[in-house]
């Protein structure tokens, strides 16, 4: 024993093992877990919180289209109106909200049975998949800053602003004050074609959308069953290097909707057939088909 009063060998000493309990057999009110202060809803509440959750919902559109908004303000690639994307539309038809299989959360600005979209959401950010705003930039860097001249007639541009009233000057913030006085005096009437008309008073935007309304709604049977020859498809290429091959020839499908694809122009790569070969419809794209109608209009 030490000092202390400890032995050397408490350290050493083995406690012999300790025999548990017998515990009574598991019964099966101990497999049910109930909360602690858990209670029966009664059926009034659950008619107020279904209520309520259906009031949610429908009020989140409003709540996640703000979102959006905010969200869109820091990313440039997202930045692109309702009113810009209408542009790419009338040569991109395809995308339109009308012609949609999925129309929730597609282009809600845009009406889902027509080409327009609200007139009071012109300015808001345009919302639409990523792969759908990558094609309107590609569209608007290589396409989106020409514009082929043809004519504008009076009857024409009064149907237009019928059909398409985003573009009255009351639902265009930006619209100038000369086109403001210009359609309040009604101008447009007396003049056979508009294509002469000062800029100032009918803007560019403003006459691409008519040519873009005119192609699909007038011009759209006649473009449809235009057959181009390699010619008439050279020629405007060389005005036109924009709607080349080697641009387009890589984007085939967006969002499932055939844009142009190795197919387009392909038979300008062997060789140069006579310029009196038609091209095969496989290897033409819609916008093209529009763009050369515009240029023979213009011609003539």
């Amino acid at each position: 024993m030490d000092p202390e009063g400890k032995s050397p060998f408490d350290e050493d000493v083995i406690e012999p093992p300790r025999i548990p309990k017998k515990e009574a057999p598991l019964s099966e009110k101990n497999f049910i877990h109930e909360p602690p202060g858990s209670f029966v809803f009664p059926l009034w509440l659950w008619l107020f919180l279904g209520t309520a959750l259906i009031a949610i919902v429908w009020g989140s559109k409003e709540w996640f289209s703000s979102v959006m908004q905010n969200v869109k303000k820091n990313e440039p690639f997202l930045q692109v109106t309702n009113r810009e994307f209408s542009q790419f539309l009338w040569q991109f038809p395809g995308y339109l909200r009308a012609n949609a299989a999925q129309k929730t959360g597609y282009l809600p600005a845009f009406q889902p049975d027509r080409v327009v979209f609200e007139s009071k959401e012109g300015d808001a950010y345009v919302i639409a998949p990523p792969e759908v705003l990558f094609l309107y930039h590609t569209w608007n860097r290589l396409l989106g800053k020409i514009y082929i001249p043809t004519s504008i007639s009076s009857h024409d541009f009064i149907e237009f602003l019928k059909q398409v009233p985003e573009w009255q000057p009351e639902n265009w913030k930006e619209a100038s004050v000369d086109y403001k006085n210009w359609i309040a005096s009604k101008g447009y009437e007396a003049d056979t074609d508009l294509q002469n008309t000062p800029s100032n008073y009918l803007p560019l935007e403003v006459r691409r959308a008519f040519q873009g309304w005119k192609n699909f709604f007038i011009d759209g049977v006649r473009i449809n069953d235009l057959k181009p020859n390699v010619g008439d498809v050279n020629a405007f290429i060389e005005s036109h290097p924009e709607y080349s091959r080697n641009f387009w020839r890589n984007i085939d499908e967006v969002a499932s909707i055939p844009v142009a694809g190795l197919n387009y122009l392909m038979i300008l790569l062997h060789g140069m057939p006579p310029k009196e070969t038609v091209i095969p419809s496989d290897q033409l794209s819609g916008f093209l088909r529009a763009a050369l109608f515009n240029s023979e209009q213009q011609q003539k």
